[in-house]
Formats: C-alpha cells, structure tokens, sequence
C-alpha cells in the first residue's frame, strides 16, 4: 500500500537532518512525503510569527529531490498564502514540481458568514491551477466541521457544493471527530470530492482537554482509525498520517504508526 506524511508537525525533526529524516520514513515504510510551502512569509516571519519553519518555494526543488532520492514522492502540498493575490505563485510551485495537488485550509473569520467568499476565491485559484494540471484540496481543522451554516450543514460541505467539482477535499479524521462528527459518516457524506484521508488521533477524554494537548500518535486514542482505513480502503483513497505534535521520538512514533496501517 501507499502511505504518506504531511510533515508540518515534525519540521523541527525535517530541519535537523533532511536526509535521516527522509531516510527514516523511506525505512518505515513511506512513500510520499507531504510538506507545507509558505508563499507570504519568510522563515524569520514564521518563526515571529509562531508558526512552524515550513518550506520556502526556492527550497521545495531541492528537498523534492532528495525525498526522491529515498523513494518519497512529492505529489501534493499544502500552502500558506493569500488566495488570490499569491495564486501565481501556487501555479509556479505546482507547475516546476509537476504537483498533483495544491492544499489549503479555511481562512480565520466567522465560517458561517464567509463561506460562500472564500469558495469564490478557491475557484479562482482552482481554475488557475487547471491551467498546469494541478487540483485544489481543502484540508480541514476542526472549525468547518463544526460550525453550521443556515441550513444545518458544515461550512466545508457548503464550499464544496458551491465548487461543484472543482476543488476536492482532504479529510483529517482527527479533526472531524473533534469537530463533532463521525469520521467515517463525515467522508460518505463529501465522497464526490474526497481526494486523500489525513489520520490524526486524539486522546481520550479529548473535549475536556485543551486543543494545544488533544494530540496523540495513532492507535492510542479515542479515533477509530480502523473503520477510517476500511472506508479509504474500499473507495482506494490515499492515506497520509497527519500528527501535529510529539511528546516523544516523533519519528519512532510515525514509524509506529505505518506498522500499524500495514499490519
């Protein structure tokens, strides 16, 4: 099976050393390996920022190549950017690359009000992206899960409709359950546009916690990944673990958790 990591959560691990890092997963098992692109921010404002030290876009052809190198493809990535004033720069990002997949997340600001704005400015970036043979997902947090808009249904699957077709989706099951929803009937219900599955478990007793110490590597928590990996599994979705953050060896615990997806 093919298994991949979006590797926001460990960049501190990617910066250290690169090529262990690739080296590591390619050993465990992974074969794709899915990072984050600032186009708006250098690293110094990132790191002002508090935001992880993600890719720069004149480091993605370097890194490309060595994940590569240790049999890890570079097919999607998500961005951080402004929509519509750095679509250019997605284009050029996916178009040097020869990118699957260009991923965004939901804008801050009140979801059931700025809905249908922001799926205007998707499908301005997804038609540009078209031009270069490349998709536009929308990853989720748990915000557009649970907030509703006026007709009961969640601030994605209303962007979605609204796309028409245009933009898919990537389902972090992590989020869905602690936005309030099964995981499983969550995916059934945006099927037409699921592109890939993001597994990230929570602890138990997860919405009593605070969201900063809801994280736990998979198979530890309150996530059932296996219904998840039977759902991906019967509609041949790709599947990608998506931990934020590590109380521990964050690579032995994305090690442990391709063991348990291959078992």
């Amino acid at each position: 099976m093919e298994l991949g990591v979006q590797i926001y959560g460990c960049m501190r691990e990617f910066r250290a050393d690169p090529q262990a890092f690739c080296g590591r997963l390619a050993a465990a098992g992974y074969t794709q390996l899915e990072p984050c692109v600032s186009l708006n921010k250098t690293a110094a404002q990132l790191l002002e920022a508090g935001v992880n030290s993600v890719w720069q876009p004149e480091e993605a052809a370097g890194f490309a190549a060595l994940a590569a190198a240790n049999g890890l493809a570079f097919s999607s990535c998500h961005i951080f950017g402004d929509l519509r004033a750095d679509a250019d720069q997605a284009v050029a990002l996916a178009a040097a690359n020869g990118l699957q997949a260009i991923v965004i997340g939901f804008p801050e600001g009140d979801l059931a009000e700025i809905w249908p704005v922001f799926a205007e400015d998707c499908l301005y970036l997804a038609q540009k992206l078209q031009a270069v043979g490349t998709e536009l997902w929308i990853h989720n947090s748990w915000r557009e899960i649970r907030t509703k808009t006026d007709d009961g249904r969640s601030a994605l699957e209303r962007v979605l409709e609204r796309c028409a077709g245009a933009v898919g989706t990537q389902i972090d099951v992590g989020w869905v359950l602690y936005g309030g929803e099964d995981p499983v009937a969550y995916m059934e219900k945006v099927l037409p546009y699921l592109r890939s599955v993001h597994y990230k478990d929570m602890k138990p007793g997860y919405a009593a916690l605070p969201l900063s110490d809801v994280h736990t590597p998979l198979g530890h928590g309150a996530l059932d990944w296996r219904a998840v990996q039977a759902f991906a599994r019967a509609h041949a979705i790709p599947e990608l673990i998506d931990q934020d953050m590590s109380a521990g060896d964050f690579l032995a615990d994305l090690g442990e958790s391709a063991a348990i997806l291959r078992a």
